[in-house]
């Protein structure tokens, strides 16, 4: 079975039209895929609770670190939605065999900036997914 590395790993972002790789990225995740579920129990039950999906899921937000240039142009673009939300982009995270995992970003925001003396300046993202993250199936 197959271990795939991290190094090499890519979140993109349709920026002008064009699905472009965020620069500076040290880590990432995509949240998980929650299905909704209830109770089923009744008083003339059993001792175990049962449940029943409801047939919805939650979809996972993406949420990561980068190292922060404000004059990169990616970098730009994360802040400029982040303040002035309203698009819909495509995106995509392409694994390091080249698997990838698409999604259509519903809102994207910078997060907190972390300045260090011994470290560079970093600052968290999450990107908004609407509707379901497509995982590959073969």
């Amino acid at each position: 079975m197959a271990k795939l590395i991290g190094k090499g790993t890519n979140l993109q972002l349709t920026i002008s039209s064009v699905l472009t790789t965020i620069a500076q990225v040290t880590d990432f995740s995509v949240g998980a895929q929650d299905p909704e579920v209830f109770e089923t129990r009744t008083l003339d039950g059993g001792v175990a609770v049962g449940k029943q999906a409801t047939g919805y899921t939650a979809q996972g937000d993406i949420t990561g670190t980068l190292f922060l240039d404000t004059s990169n142009a990616t970098h730009q673009f994360i802040a400029s939605n982040s303040q002035a939300p309203g698009t819909t982009v495509a995106g995509k995270v392409v694994m390091t065999d080249s698997a990838e995992l698409t999604f259509t970003a519903a809102a994207i925001g910078m997060g907190d900036t972390a300045i260090s003396m011994s470290d560079g300046v970093k600052s968290g993202f999450t990107v908004k997914t609407e509707g379901l993250v497509t995982y590959p199936t073969s």
